[in-house]
């Protein structure tokens, strides 16, 4: 086998070095998998909004929340965040509603959902 005739100048000739368990920062940290436990929602903060308001963050109160829970808002799986007091949140851009209408909000672990939630988009 022919030998490589590059060498690292960070590193001694003819030094074995252990095999490293890398992760490449340029690929996106695995989100955990949730327990199979169905989420409850109690509220939702805001409730509501008037369609071309400033985009604003929303926060899914309930119980049976973990990191890899996923907010499912207006027929969408968010980008979901657990957040330290238990709750989850996801971002919402009132700008892209043209007409008032009522969506539902669910919480998913898994393939368990929660019961829906109502969120309105008010005219403005």
């Amino acid at each position: 086998m022919p030998t490589n005739p590059f060498k690292s100048l960070n590193e001694p000739e003819d030094v074995s070095l252990p095999q490293r368990n890398v992760e490449s920062i340029n690929e996106p940290t695995p989100t955990p998998t949730p327990p199979d436990i169905r989420p409850e929602l109690d509220f939702l903060e805001p409730g509501s909004c008037m369609i071309g308001d400033a985009d604003f963050t929303l926060f899914v109160h309930g119980t049976n929340f973990f990191p890899g829970s996923i907010i499912h808002f207006a027929g969408h799986d968010e980008p979901s965040t657990f957040n330290v007091d238990g709750t989850l949140s996801t971002g919402v851009k009132p700008s892209l509603w043209a007409s008032p209408v009522v969506v539902e909000v669910m919480v998913r672990n898994g393939s368990l959902v929660s019961a829906p939630l109502p969120f309105e988009f008010l005219a403005a």
